[in-house]
C-alpha cells in the first residue's frame, strides 16, 4: 500500500468506526444527542472518502459535496452539544450563517474558482457555528461533562483557525484547484483532523458514561411511583443539609395518607397507587426552593424545610390540604377525597436527622390519635382547617 493510498483510507476507516460504535450505543441508549453525533459521523465519513477519492466526473461537484457535508458535520455536532446541555438550538443563526456559506462556495467554485477564498471562508464559517454553540454550553454549564464539552468544542473552533493559519504557514497556495495533493499542507491537516475526530469520540464516550452513571445514581434515589426522593434518596439529601447547616434551623415534616389500607381494599391497588403518585406529586409542587420531598414508606412522606420554622411548614401543608380536599383521584369515585395527617418537628440546636425524625413521628401519631386530617407540631395536635 502506498502512502497515499494509506492516507486517503484513514480518516474513512476511523470515522467509519466511529460511526458504527455510535450507532450501535445510538439504538441501545436512545439518548438525542446521540443521534446527532452518529449522524455528524456518518456524513464525515462519506466527505473523507469524496475528500480522498473524487468520487465525480468534475472537480467541482466533488468540492461542493465536501463542503455541503463538512457543513452538515459541524451543524449536528454543534446540535449534540447544545441539545446535551438543554439549549435551543439558534436554527435562525444557523441557517443564515449555512447560506452565506453555500453562496460562498458556488461563487469560489463556478464563478471564480480559488481554493485559498474558499477554504477561508469554510473555516470563519465553522468557527462561528462553533462560537454559537460554545455561549450555549457556558450558560447551561453545571457538571464536570459539561466543562469536557466545552473543551472539545473548543477544540474544534481551533482547528478550523488552524486550517486558516497553516494554509499560509506551509505555503500551500501552489495547490492546484479541484487536485488531492500529498503534501505537508494536507498531511498535517488530514492528521489534524484524525486528532480532532478522536477526542470528540473520547469525549462523548466520556460524557456519556457521565450522564449513565448520573441517570443510575438518580434511578437509585427516586421513587418510582410518585416521583420524588425514595428512603435513601431524602435521607442522603437532608443528612447533606444537615450536616452543612449545623446550627442553622429546620423543620420536618411526616406525611401519611389516612386509611390507606381501605383505600387499596375498597378501590384496588391502582387507586392506590394514584393516591400516592398523586399526593406525592402535590408535595413536590407546592415545595419551596431547596425543600427536601421524599417517600419513605409505603404511604408515609416526608419533607425537610431548610431554615423554615413551624409556621412555615404549618402554611406549607395547609396549602397541600386546600389543593387535596378539592381534585378527585383518578379510580375513585368523582366524589371521594382522601385525607392525610402531619406531623411537625423543628430543629432545635444541632439535632439531628434521627432525632427529627422521632419527633415528627411522634406529633404524627398524635395528629392520628386526634382522629386523623389534622396537623399536629410534637405532642400538641392542632385541628387543621378545611
Amino acid at each position: 500500500m502506498n502512502s497515499k493510498l494509506f492516507i486517503s483510507l484513514v480518516n474513512p476507516i476511523m470515522v467509519g468506526v466511529f460511526t458504527c460504535m455510535f450507532a450501535c450505543i445510538w439504538l441501545r441508549i436512545r439518548k438525542p444527542y446521540l443521534g446527532y453525533v452518529t449522524a455528524a459521523c456518518g456524513i464525515a465519513t462519506v466527505m473523507f472518502l469524496v475528500q480522498s477519492f473524487w468520487p465525480f466526473e468534475d472537480a467541482q461537484t466533488n468540492v461542493v459535496v465536501i463542503n455541503v457535508s463538512l457543513l452538515a458535520v459541524i451543524v449536528l455536532l454543534s446540535g449534540a452539544a447544545l441539545v446535551r446541555a438543554g439549549q435551543a438550538l439558534p436554527i435562525a443563526a444557523f441557517l443564515a450563517i449555512s447560506v452565506c456559506f453555500l453562496t460562498a462556495v458556488a461563487w469560489f467554485v463556478y464563478v471564480q474558482p480559488s481554493l485559498p477564498a474558499r477554504l477561508h471562508i469554510a473555516n470563519m464559517a465553522m468557527v462561528a457555528i462553533m462560537a454559537l454553540t460554545l455561549r450555549g454550553q457556558l450558560r447551561a454549564r453545571t457538571s464536570h461533562a459539561d466543562t469536557i464539552l466545552i473543551g472539545v468544542s473548543s477544540m474544534c473552533a481551533f482547528y478550523f483557525v488552524w486550517r486558516s493559519v497553516s494554509f499560509f504557514l506551509f505555503e500551500a497556495e501552489s495547490l492546484q484547484f479541484g487536485t488531492f495533493t500529498i503534501d505537508l499542507f494536507w498531511t498535517m491537516n488530514l492528521l489534524m483532523t484524525l486528532v480532532m475526530a478522536v477526542v470528540l469520540a473520547i469525549g462523548y464516550i466520556v460524557v456519556l458514561a457521565h450522564d449513565l452513571y448520573d441517570q443510575i445514581r438518580k434511578e437509585a434515589h427516586t421513587d418510582q411511583l410518585s416521583g420524588i426522593l425514595n428512603r435513601r434518596g431524602f435521607e442522603s439529601a437532608a443528612l447533606s443539609w444537615l450536616e452543612e447547616n449545623r446550627e442553622a434551623p429546620a423543620t420536618l415534616v411526616i406525611a401519611d395518607i389516612d386509611h390507606f389500607k381501605t383505600i387499596n381494599d375498597t378501590w384496588g391497588h391502582a387507586a392506590g397507587d394514584q393516591a400516592i403518585s398523586r399526593f406525592g406529586q402535590l408535595l413536590a409542587q407546592h415545595a419551596g426552593e431547596g425543600y427536601v420531598v421524599g417517600r419513605i414508606g409505603g404511604e408515609e412522606f416526608a419533607v425537610l424545610i431548610p431554615r423554615g420554622s413551624a409556621q412555615e411548614a404549618r402554611v406549607y401543608v395547609e396549602t397541600i390540604r386546600r389543593v387535596l380536599c378539592r381534585q378527585p383521584i383518578p379510580g375513585m369515585p368523582e366524589d371521594f377525597r382522601f385525607t392525610v395527617s402531619f406531623g411537625l418537628r423543628s430543629r432545635s440546636s444541632v439535632e439531628s436527622l434521627s432525632d427529627m425524625l422521632r419527633g415528627a413521628d411522634r406529633a404524627l401519631y398524635s395528629a392520628k390519635a386526634d382522629g386523623r386530617d389534622t396537623v399536629s407540631v410534637e405532642l400538641g395536635a392542632v385541628k387543621a382547617a378545611g
